[in-house]
């Protein structure tokens, strides 16, 4: 029942959407390369816009990638913005630091 669930709110979410990506693990092999084929043939079918992401894609999956069409072997960079209500509480001073690509507050 719980999974009936969940693909019901995954079709409802790509019913609705106009672009989606895709982003394979580090290491995609040919299976998950075929699944990619299949779903985004699918996509496209049904008007999708869809970028693929295939970071570490490794030689051997490479020479049959031609299958899937174009792909991006890096993510793009991405924005994260936070928003901490401060109506309320006495703050004076944020710290943070950035270490090893990452925000530290």
């Amino acid at each position: 029942m719980r999974i009936t669930g969940a693909v019901t709110q995954l079709n409802e979410l790509v019913h609705r959407a106009n672009h989606i990506s895709i982003i394979s693990h580090k290491k995609p092999g040919l299976d998950l390369l075929n699944a990619i084929v299949a779903y985004t043939n699918y996509l496209k079918r049904h008007d999708k816009q869809v970028d693929l992401y295939l970071p570490g894609i490794d030689n051997q999956v490479t020479q049959h990638a031609h299958l899937i069409g174009e792909y991006k072997r890096e993510l793009p960079p991405r924005q994260t913005t936070v928003r901490i209500g401060l109506n309320e509480a006495k703050l004076r001073k944020v710290q943070y630091e950035v270490k090893e690509g990452a925000l530290f507050l």
